[in-house]
């Protein structure tokens, strides 16, 4: 099991967050024709279904940069491309994995993961911020 830190920048709105990614099961970001980026290469090489995702939105859309919005265990593989029938989707969001949300809302990050490098969309989580961030949302494994 691994953690990832993912930054949902949905429309520029933390509504879109709840809408498409909260309400839709899953997460997801763009890059359209960037597949060498290396938060692209994370999000569909290393991740992995088990894996848990901190997403949180950046400072351009929250007022801080550091308010974590869900934290969920992801449930399926790696999706491109077109949305299933039924799936809430927005276009831009062209990478997506399933996602079982076991927490919902807004929070600020634990002070180990706010000094991680935020700037990148996805980065994985050293083992203890990982304990910080269960510990922070009361989740025991």
């Amino acid at each position: 099991m691994a953690m990832w830190k993912i930054i949902v920048k949905p429309i520029e709105t933390p509504h879109a967050w709840e809408m498409l990614f909260r309400d839709g099961g899953f997460v997801a970001i763009g890059f359209p024709g960037r597949d060498d980026d290396v938060s692209v290469k994370r999000f569909r090489d290393q991740i992995q279904i088990g894996d848990w995702v901190l997403a949180h939105l950046p400072k351009t859309v929250s007022g801080t940069a550091h308010l974590a919005v869900g934290l969920g265990k992801v449930t399926g593989p790696h999706n491109e491309g077109p949305p299933a029938p039924g799936e809430k989707w927005n276009g831009q969001f062209m990478r997506r994995r399933a996602v079982e949300w076991v927490r919902k809302g807004s929070w600020v990050m634990p002070p180990s993961v706010r000094a991680s490098n935020y700037r990148r969309t996805v980065v994985k989580l050293t083992p203890a911020q990982e304990r910080d961030v269960l510990c922070d949302c009361r989740i025991t494994l």
